[in-house]
């Protein structure tokens, strides 16, 4: 539980992982409204470069005001079992959306 959004009101993160050669990681979220009511919070789809090379093995934190999604980086041809590419840490902002909130990436760092 944390307030990622500084509204005095905390925010629910559930991590769930697949089995598998994959392990992809899922967060699921909700965000807790004024009269103990909870709010979905969406984890906006990564596309372009924090895209790339992503294969599964995620792994997610709460780090101060940020969500933040690793996975090992694999090239082209890597088996899944092994990757030689580093790693991508991604962090999420929590951002109102339309009708929710949503966790949009907001900067990606390959080391």
């Amino acid at each position: 539980m944390a307030d990622f959004n500084s509204n005095s009101l905390l925010e629910i993160h559930v991590y769930a992982q697949s089995a598998g050669s994959g392990s992809h990681g899922e967060p699921a979220a909700d965000s807790v409204l004024k009269f103990n009511q909870l709010s979905p919070i969406n984890l906006q789809e990564l596309t372009g470069a924090a895209a790339q090379g992503d294969q599964g093995h995620d792994q997610f934190r709460m780090v101060e005001s940020c969500l933040v999604r690793r996975f090992p980086i694999y090239k082209p041809g890597n088996s899944n079992a092994k990757t030689t590419c580093g790693l991508h840490q991604i962090c999420h902002k929590l951002k109102n959306g339309e009708a929710s909130w949503i966790l949009r990436p907001t900067s990606v760092l390959p080391f």
